[in-house]
Formats: C-alpha cells, structure tokens, sequence
C-alpha cells in the first residue's frame, strides 16, 4: 500500500529489529543574544546528531544503499539556524531554518514523539535518523524550511504569525524553479490549562513538460485541555495537493491533478509524578488520499 499507512511491512517481512533514536533525536543547540540599540537580538544553532550508522549523506535517508553497515558513521541533521529581533512592541520572529508552522503543534504534542510510533526507516535495512511517531498516521510532518515570520504580540492569549517559506518541489518530482515563495501562519489560544490552535499553508507548484500547473494548500485545527494531571488533546488536518507523510508528497497524480488527504490525531494522558510519566490511551487514524495513490 502505498501513501500515508507509514506502519507497513517490508519486503514481505511482518517484523524488523532496530536500536535507533525515537521521533525525537538527541540535540545539542548553541543560542546567543544581545541588545543593540533597544533591539533584541538572538540567534539559535541546533545539531541533531542520530545513533544509526548512516554514510548516504542525508541523516533522514537511506542513499545509495550502503548504511547500516560496519566503518560507518552516523548522521548530523542540522535542523535549525535562525536569527530573532523584537522590540518592545513586537515579538521575537525567526528567520532563516526552523520548523514549518502548518502541522507543528500537532507533532509537538504528541506523545510517541520520545519514543517510538511509526518505525519508518527503523523497519528497514538502511534505517534513517529517527523512527517516525505519528507522522502519516495522523497528520503530515511540519518539516523545518528556510523561512521569515512576523508574529504578533499577545492579545488577550491570543498571538498570530505568519511569513514566506522556501518552496518545495513536490518529492520525487524533476526540480522547478518558482516564481513565487510559499506562505504559511498560525493563529493560537491558551487562557489557563486551555490551548486552542489553527495553522495552514499554501503554495503554487510550477507547471512541467508533463504535469500542470496546481495549487497546494493545507489546514489544521485543534487544542488541548489539562486538568489535575490529566490531559486530552487532539488535531485534525484537511489538504489538497500536498499529500501525505510528508510536504508534497504523492500531492497529485501524473498529470497534476492534486490529491485530497486528510488525517487525525487524539490522546488522553495522565502525569503520574514529577517525572511526568504518563499513561497514554491514544485513537489515531491513518491519513487516506480519497483519490487513491494511483492517480
């Protein structure tokens, strides 16, 4: 099957056997900051090293097929670079490489995010630097993109942002230039144990030899509640043209006619302790493409 179920077999095998990072990798981030002029400045640097061997290059995926092998090494994923300015009227706006705000909450707060989840490439031969938690099976990975956000300042708990992002090609897909960026926002709510947050995106893929011109776009909505040690949370996620997984993946067919998907994810969790061990009564959903990943 292919598409969204990111839980599934391979090459026939039923089960795998993998020591590897959980959805969240070891991190060592470096930050800095100064005031010049009345203005606040700081800047963040995050290394996200992963414990599989992994010679392709890329620390997420398998290349050329030679990981997992002995003389290896394993893989550095530089996931943030970004710079903050904010004045007493404005609050801080990263620019240059952080997460995507469409999807981010939805993985943040989601409890497999430690641990396990989804193996992805844990399931196969060449494993990538992470298992993949929820992603696919809940909603699409936020991704970490070269962007320039504004944010709002609080009103009321209430803050908005919203910027310009790096376009992607659509994976797989012969590489295009684009004449215009991507735009993505959030818009998010928290007044005592409340949160409430809606986000979306949307970016015009450039027409090829053989796919059409279409538009992708995407949103997301949903919040949680906590109450004396217990919480319920829980996102839901529309898109057209976008796909599944991951950004831009399986987003539309050969032709560029662009694919509806969309997806679920809720909990419920309870802190024991200090040390916030949680039991989890999870429900997910798999993401489904209702055109079919055939086209």
């Amino acid at each position: 099957m292919t598409g969204g179920l990111a839980c599934t077999a391979v090459d026939g095998q039923s089960t795998a056997s993998s020591v590897s990072n959980g959805l969240l990798p070891a991190a060592f981030v470096l930050g800095v900051s100064t005031t010049q002029n009345g203005l606040d400045i700081t800047g963040t640097f995050g290394m996200y090293p992963g414990t599989s061997t992994n010679d392709g290059g890329d620390p997420n995926h398998a290349i050329g097929g030679t990981t997992n092998t002995g003389l290896g090494t394993a893989g550095l994923d530089i996931r943030q670079v970004y710079l903050t300015s904010a004045i007493k009227r404005w609050e801080p706006s990263p620019s240059a490489a952080t997460s995507a705000w469409f999807g981010q909450d939805a993985i943040l707060n989601d409890m497999t995010l430690p641990g396990v989840g989804g193996p992805g490439g844990a399931a196969t031969g060449l494993p990538g630097n992470t298992t993949l938690g929820s992603i696919g099976l809940g909603y699409i990975y936020t991704d970490w993109l070269s962007q320039i956000d504004y944010t709002t300042p609080d009103m009321g708990g209430t803050k908005v942002t919203f910027g310009i992002f790096d376009p992607l090609n659509p994976i797989g897909a012969p590489p295009e230039p684009k004449s215009a960026p991507g735009f993505h926002g959030k818009i998010a709510y928290t007044m005592g144990g409340l949160y409430l947050s809606a986000s979306g995106l949307y970016q015009k893929q450039t027409a090829t030899p053989t796919v059409a011109q279409y538009n992708s776009h995407a949103w997301d909505v949903g919040g949680k509640y906590a109450i004396a040690g217990f919480e319920v949370a829980g996102w839901y996620y529309k898109a057209t043209g976008v796909g599944t997984t991951a950004l831009f993946l399986l987003g539309a067919d050969g032709v560029g006619n662009p694919r509806d998907s969309d997806g679920y994810l809720a909990q419920l969790t309870y802190t024991v302790g200090p040390d916030e061990v949680r039991c989890e009564l999870r429900h997910e959903q798999a993401a489904r493409d209702e055109r079919g990943a055939g086209g």
